[in-house]
């Protein structure tokens, strides 16, 4: 037995909580929350053969006043996959794709049926607005459990072609590539007005959300991209995102993406409003202020540099010193929307 393996070993046989590093982000996580797959699941995997001993998963309507048919869904080329699941083209449907969980999760049904309602609210909210959320449009469940989630597919405005040479790569145009930094490979050009600009769209989103209480949970800079000539936003990845009052869309624990931990609720069992006004006061700050990926928050140095001209008020001093204040204290999106105006 590999000294590896051992170590694995005492620990499970110890039960005790491990904290486990996923595509970048950080879970606390408690054994036993991985179920063993269900009956059917093969039966719905992209690839697997009909199987006449179980029936098709129910591809759940989003929206909750009426109930559709239960539909199958026929999965085509896989496009990627992260440390939760994998996604892959849906046949017929050019503009969505299925995220197909690794693992499936016991969803419990009202906190299901709560955050997608809530979810299409918030994309009714925000349709005059530049901003595309590629958000669970309908849930695929089996026997209680969510197998997964079909959504709207990251257009191609929204990727760009960096190239060094004669190498090139197609890459997502996420909020990083906004920070003006030096890289080996070209990078897009983005000029402090529209910096400013995703900022606010970053706001106004959050804002819609927490208007319908939900709470997003995992701000990062993986999970909005955007586009430019125009400037839009485009939000995904609502893995973590939750109803006041219940759990996760995907009944997991809160995720912290490494960097972007809130310090003061770093064993919170679930995420909250205060920690995603505390996370964009980060990204805010980063993108403003700091010019890089990695900064915290520094309100004495927040202070002095807010008087550039690229930041329309001085309130923006006060809600930098309030954010990096205790639980409770941080401003709401709707106060930084004033200052950002």
């Amino acid at each position: 037995m590999s000294l590896l393996v051992a170590v694995i070993l005492v620990v499970v046989s110890a039960g005790a909580a491990v904290a486990v590093l996923m595509g970048g982000r950080w879970r606390r996580r408690t054994p036993g929350q991985h179920p063993i797959p269900p009956v059917g699941w093969t039966a719905w995997s992209p690839g697997a053969a009909p199987d006449a001993t179980t029936s098709s998963p129910d591809l759940r309507p989003a929206r909750r006043d009426h109930e559709a048919s239960a539909v199958s869904v026929t999965a085509g080329a896989k496009l990627g996959s992260g440390g939760q699941g994998q996604i892959y083209e849906i046949v017929g449907d050019p503009d969505r794709v299925l995220k197909a969980f690794l693992v499936p999760i016991p969803a419990a049904k009202d906190n299901l049926d709560a955050v997608l309602g809530a979810l299409d609210r918030v994309a009714e909210n925000l349709r005059s607005l530049p901003i595309t959320l590629c958000w669970p449009e309908r849930a695929v469940t089996k026997e209680n459990y969510l197998l997964g989630y079909v959504m709207r597919r990251i257009q191609s405005p929204f990727y760009f072609t960096s190239s060094r040479g004669l190498l090139s790569k197609r890459l997502l145009r996420e909020l990083q590539y906004a920070v003006p930094r030096r890289s080996a490979f070209e990078m897009p050009v983005v000029k402090p007005n529209e910096i400013l600009e995703l900022v606010r769209l970053v706001a106004r989103f959050l804002d819609a959300m927490h208007r319908q209480d939900l709470v997003y949970g995992d701000i990062s800079w993986t999970n909005f991209t955007f586009a430019l000539d125009p400037i839009r936003l485009c939000v995904h990845d609502f893995d973590s995102t939750r109803c006041l009052g219940g759990d996760a869309f995907t009944a997991q624990p809160p995720l912290d993406t490494i960097d972007w931990d809130d310090p003061d609720a770093r064993d919170a069992s679930v995420a909250t409003l205060d920690s995603d006004r505390y996370k964009f006061a980060l990204l805010a700050y980063r993108m403003l202020i700091a010019k890089d990926l990695h900064s915290r928050l520094d309100p004495g140095g927040a202070v002095a540099a807010a008087a550039s001209e690229v930041l329309p008020s001085s309130d923006l001093q006060h809600l930098w010193r309030r954010a990096a204040g205790p639980l409770g204290t941080r401003p709401q999106l709707v106060e930084w929307l004033r200052a950002l105006a």
